[in-house]
């Protein structure tokens, strides 16, 4: 089969906003909830199949797929590369997530979404290392990588640059900084670094923030998940700015 993208989350999204790339949907059982769904798609012209829920399973090699899988035209999974980026500063976000070497794609999603529920403007990532876009990746991020631009960019160092150069200041979290999230003025644009939970942000990421911060911890754990770490990073930064 073509890509295929599945999950009720994911599939409303692709139909609000990216119903023009569906090819066609593969239900299982209706239900209340897919009911929903498919009024989308009668609404956007989009034809839906019937299908068992061994077909789906096969298709969606044993994923949770909710009984519902959306078929693409084509490769439509969409990421930006570092010649979009300049364009998409054009629309000025107050926040931006960088993500160095997170290679899990559950994390990747669930980072995703925590930046689209934030009101992050775009998502950076190397394209080199880390993950990618996958029909896993959307899953989790519930439809988020359709609405949030995630950049794939061939040198991090390099894109940091440009934020810097559009006027945004880089922090990056670390364990052994000295100030913390609450302790920081997000009041300007920023760009928020996180690395991976193993090992954190690289050297050479965080020579180039211009100030490292860290989550304090109250518990036994030394760490988070870089996913809830996101999380808390990002809606500090936004409840300063709702202020």
């Amino acid at each position: 089969m073509s890509q295929i993208l599945y999950g009720m989350h994911t599939i409303e999204a692709l139909l609000q906003y990216r119903a023009d790339t569906v090819e066609g949907l593969w239900v299982v059982n209706r239900t209340k909830r897919l009911d929903e769904i498919l009024e989308l798609a009668e609404t956007a012209n989009v034809s839906v199949h019937e299908s068992s829920r061994e077909q789906l399973d096969e298709w969606t090699r044993g994923a949770v797929h909710q009984g519902v899988m959306a078929k693409l035209k084509g490769n439509m999974l969409h990421t930006y590369n570092d010649k979009d980026l300049k364009v998409l500063l054009t629309n000025e976000p107050k926040m931006i997530l960088v993500l160095d070497d997170v290679e899990d794609p559950r994390n990747f999603g669930a980072c995703i979404r925590t930046a689209n529920a934030a009101g992050a403007g775009l998502v950076i990532v190397p394209k080199s290392r880390g993950t990618s876009v996958t029909p896993v990746v959307e899953k989790v991020a519930c439809g988020a990588t359709l609405i949030t631009p995630v950049v794939e960019v061939s040198n991090l160092v390099r894109a940091i640059d440009k934020l810097k150069e559009a006027g945004y200041w880089i922090v990056g979290l670390a364990g052994e900084a000295e100030q913390t999230v609450y302790e920081y003025d997000f009041k300007a644009p920023h760009a928020i670094c996180l690395g991976a939970e193993d090992k954190g942000l690289r050297k050479l990421t965080r020579d180039h923030c211009d100030a490292l911060l860290k989550i304090p911890m109250g518990g036994s754990v030394s760490s988070l998940n870089v996913s809830v770490a996101t999380g808390i990073a990002l809606f500090e930064c936004l409840r300063q700015n709702l202020d």
